[in-house]
């Protein structure tokens, strides 16, 4: 914080927060890479086979049907993310009681449990949970807050005397806030329109 001038003072913040071991779903009998290439050779891949626990006669063989469990979902404790943020604010006091704040915020989240695959919440490779890690669903990078309260003067009429009225015109105040930030994070491959 620092007191630029009597009725000036500007606040500049770091804000750091992360999270270790939160709660993502992963799918524990994913397709085997290896298998899914060793069918390729044949000509064609049949996931469904290349999955441990599907029960395919022969794995390899892309003509196999599964007789076992295909996809089996669980949580893990593996998610991660991150949050940086700079928050600069200034507070103006100006006469007959109008004060305003400016606050201008930038920041950056990033995690391995959103983003485009947000409404699924499935990593979208269950061996390398960082390939999933990028921009948070919900990253704003710039945000500005703009408020202002003005205590309005209606008691003035009454201070010498009117016990009752001034005590129903004093107190009155009239404020406004806007907010203006950028989008969130868009891509291609998403239909949820969050951006």
């Amino acid at each position: 914080q620092y007191q630029v001038t009597q009725d000036t003072m500007i606040e500049a913040d770091y804000v750091g927060s992360f999270s270790r071991k939160a709660v993502a779903t992963t799918d524990v009998n994913a397709p085997v890479p290896s298998v899914m290439q060793a069918q390729n050779a044949l000509g064609f891949i049949n996931p469904d086979c290349a999955r441990p626990l599907a029960g395919c006669s022969n794995p390899l063989d892309p003509n196999s049907s599964p007789t076992g469990a295909l996809q089996l979902f669980t949580d893990l404790s593996s998610g991660t993310s991150a949050s940086n943020q700079f928050q600069l604010t200034v507070d103006k006091r100006f006469s007959h009681d109008f004060n305003i704040r400016a606050a201008y915020t930038l920041a950056h989240t990033i995690d391995d449990q959103s983003g485009f695959r947000y409404n699924s919440s499935v990593y979208t490779d269950p061996f390398n949970h960082r390939f999933d890690r990028g921009s948070a669903n919900f990253d704003i990078r710039h945000r500005v807050v703009i408020s202002g309260i003005w205590k309005l003067p209606f008691d003035r009429a009454f201070r010498s005397g009117h016990g009752f009225l001034r005590k129903v015109a004093k107190g009155w105040e009239m404020s406004g806030i806007a907010a203006f930030q950028t989008g969130t994070p868009f891509t291609i491959f998403s239909n949820s329109g969050s951006s």
